[in-house]
This record gives structure tokens, C-alpha cells and sequence, in this order.
């Protein structure tokens, strides 16, 4: 085991026993949830582009309007994890906020994905 599996560990570890007020957990799981959040606003983002230009000539869809919006609940779930690991307190409301908003945009993805494979919108 090295230093840093150790550091996660302990972590986990010292939340359960209540020792440091849930903050470490709170990191573990922010330190998950913001790269996450930033790689699925660029895939949105990806999507977004590839739907332009295979758009052109065709009739139009909203995938773009909705994938635009979809793309602000993982940027907003991006900010209050960030603000979650900087913030030294309501990092466990902070941490609540962030990991509502990556599901709600999970969920958004994956209806958005749904209506369009089926051409819905």
C-alpha cells in the first residue's frame, strides 16, 4: 500500500469515527466528483459540435439547446465540489449540492440520449 492509498484510507477511516467532522470523506468524494463533472461538460460540449456539423443540410433538432443545458448542471456540480475541497465550512452541504446536481445531469444525459437515438427531438 503506498502513501496515497493510504491517505484515502485514513480519510475514510477518521469520517466514520467521527474524528474530523465528515471533511476528509467530503474530499474523497469531491476529488471524484469534479474531474468527473469537468470531462462530462466537455463532453457536452463534443456532442454539441458533432451535432453542428452533421446539422447541416438536415432539418433541424434541439439536442444542442438540451445538451447545452444539461452541460450547466455538470458545470454548476463542477464549482460546488471545487468550493466543497477549498471551503472550510458547509463543505458537507456544499458536497450534498454537487453530488444532486452530477445526478440530475447524469439523468438529463441520459434521457437527452435516449430522445435522440429514437429521434425524438
Amino acid at each position: 500500500m503506498n502513501e496515497m492509498d493510504d491517505a484515502v484510507n485514513g480519510a475514510k477511516t477518521d469520517s466514520l469515527a467521527g474524528d474530523n467532522g465528515g471533511k476528509a470523506a467530503n474530499w474523497v468524494i469531491s476529488s471524484h466528483v469534479l474531474p468527473t463533472s469537468a470531462t462530462m461538460v466537455g463532453v457536452c460540449m463534443t456532442v454539441i459540435g458533432i451535432v453542428k456539423v452533421v446539422e447541416v443540410g438536415h432539418s433541424e433538432s434541439h439536442i444542442n439547446e438540451a445538451l447545452a443545458i444539461n452541460s450547466l448542471f455538470f458545470m454548476l456540480s463542477a464549482i460546488f465540489s471545487y468550493l466543497s475541497i477549498r471551503t472550510p465550512r458547509n463543505t458537507i452541504k456544499l458536497e450534498s449540492l454537487a453530488d444532486t446536481l452530477f445526478m440530475i445531469g447524469l439523468v438529463l444525459m441520459s434521457f437527452i440520449g435516449i430522445l435522440f437515438a429514437f429521434e425524438l427531438i
